[in-house]
């Protein structure tokens, strides 16, 4: 278990800075022109709350930095991964014939890392309960 909880502070600090970059991503930038086949199809508001959403979450996590393993810590961030996971799966079935093909790709492969992100962060959590 001790290996995995530092293996884990590399992960959530890999995790922090993708937040950070993803939300000054969709604040700063116009998402719908760079991932849409013919934009626009979503307003520009909804990237840039979605951005101030994920930056919110960074911050939370660069607060949290020293406190990865806290079962308070793993719960709250499991539940923001999951929950942009249903999100994000129904936004890219909504709009799968919208998006760019190679976008379409790699948006589908961010869904599978967070599907992946949200079992480490819920799995951690359950060891921490039994321990």
């Amino acid at each position: 278990m001790k290996n995995r909880l530092k293996i884990h502070k590399y992960i959530f600090r890999f995790d922090t800075i993708l937040n950070w970059v993803i939300g000054l991503g969709l604040v700063i930038l116009n998402v719908d022109a760079l991932i849409m086949e013919n934009p626009p199809v979503i307003q520009g508001w909804v990237y840039r709350v979605l951005g101030i959403i994920y930056l919110a979450f960074a911050a939370w996590q660069t607060y949290n930095a020293k406190n990865t393993s806290a079962p308070g810590t793993l719960r709250f961030a499991f539940w923001m991964v999951v929950i942009p996971v249903l999100f994000m799966g129904w936004a890219l079935i909504a709009f799968h014939s919208d998006l760019k093909p190679t976008i379409r790709i790699l948006l589908w492969l961010a869904e599978f890392y967070m599907v992946l992100l949200s079992g480490w962060y819920g799995n951690l959590y359950q060891n921490q309960q039994t321990v």
